[in-house]
């Protein structure tokens, strides 16, 4: 294996983890390691930022995947669009309803 390169650094674990998915499923080989530094600020490894490591000749690849957005933050933004449809609904409904119980 080739030396390996950062490609990403995550605010912690799991959303590197979730890179790492993405690139992994895209045929890419990578690692997730905790950043030393920020394992003494936190206590716990899983809080900690992690960097996403991939082999040198996959590092361009790579963060082209990763600036094109992983699949969960794509239906992310989606989820975070829906909701705010939906209270917007919900609102004008409760709006609707008053109106009308201001006509009696």
């Amino acid at each position: 294996m080739s030396a390996m390169v950062v490609v990403a650094t995550q605010p912690d674990e799991g959303a590197a983890e979730i890179a790492a998915g993405y690139l992994r499923h895209e045929g890419i080989k990578c690692i997730v390691v905790a950043d030393p530094e920020s394992l003494s600020l936190y206590g716990s490894a899983s809080k900690a930022t992690h960097r996403v490591l991939v082999p040198r000749r996959d590092a361009e690849r790579a963060r082209a995947l990763l600036l094109r957005g992983t699949p969960p933050a794509r239906g992310a933004r989606l989820q975070a669009a829906l909701i705010a449809a939906g209270a917007g609904a919900l609102l004008l409904i409760s709006l609707l309803g008053w109106l009308a119980s201001q006509r009696r």
